[in-house]
């Protein structure tokens, strides 16, 4: 499934790192979705958080 509903009803695109590893060496677990990330898993992100539209603009996630 490509979206995801939040309580507000919103679709959340979901995004994956594009390279787990290298986000994994990094970042730390203090970042959003850390873990799932570093596994490589795709994950509904909140768009509004600056860290992740950091990550969308530099492509470190990328969309799934």
């Amino acid at each position: 499934m490509a979206n995801k509903t939040t309580k507000i009803g919103k679709l959340k695109d979901k995004y994956k790192a594009r390279n787990p590893k290298k986000f994994a060496v990094m970042y730390t677990d203090i970042a959003p979705y850390y873990s799932l990330l570093c596994k490589g898993e795709s994950v509904a992100v909140d768009l509004k958080n600056e860290q992740v539209k950091m990550w969308i603009a530099n492509k470190i996630i990328i969309e799934e």
